[in-house]
C-alpha cells in the first residue's frame, strides 16, 4: 500500500508535468508588491527540483511604514502554481511574511521569513525539504 506521502508527492510531480505541457504561459508575472511562493523537494534532490504547491496559508506584517503607503499587512492562499501575489503590499520597508504549510503538507509546519521589499517589491519562497524515508 503507498503512502499518502509518495502520492502526494507523485501527483504534485504529474500535475507539474501536465502545467508544462498544456497551461497558457505558466504563473502570471510579478508586477510589484509582494510575491510568496511555496514549494517542495525531497531533501536528497535540493531545491532545483522543487514542486508548487497549492493551499500553503501565508500572512505577512510590515516592520515599518514604507514609502508608498501600502497595505501594512496582508494574508492568503497560494495557488495552483504556489504562488499568492499581494500586489499593493508597503514597500520599502522590512517585511516579516510566514507560511504555514499545515493545510497542503502536515509534515512542513510553518515557517518565517524576514527580509526588506524595496521599491520594485519582493519575492519570498519558503521550501519545504521531505526526508525521502517519511514517504515509505
Amino acid at each position: 500500500m503507498l503512502s499518502r506521502s509518495f502520492c502526494r508527492i507523485t501527483l504534485s510531480l504529474l500535475t507539474l508535468a501536465l502545467l508544462g505541457t498544456v497551461s497558457c504561459g505558466g504563473p502570471p508575472a510579478f508586477t510589484g508588491g509582494i510575491r510568496d511562493i511555496a514549494d517542495e523537494t525531497l531533501s536528497d534532490l535540493g531545491a532545483i527540483n522543487s514542486v508548487p504547491v497549492p493551499n500553503v496559508l501565508d500572512y505577512g506584517t510590515a516592520q515599518s511604514g514604507g514609502s508608498n503607503n501600502g497595505l501594512q499587512s496582508f494574508e492568503g492562499v497560494t495557488g495552483p502554481y504556489g504562488i499568492d501575489d499581494h500586489p499593493t503590499a508597503a514597500v520599502e520597508t522590512s517585511w516579516a511574511v510566514t507560511f504555514d504549510y499545515s493545510e497542503a503538507i502536515d509534515v512542513c509546519g510553518s515557517s518565517e521569513i524576514s527580509d526588506y521589499v524595496g521599491s520594485g517589491g519582493g519575492v519570498f519562497t519558503a521550501t519545504c525539504y521531505v526526508d525521502l524515508g517519511t514517504i515509505g
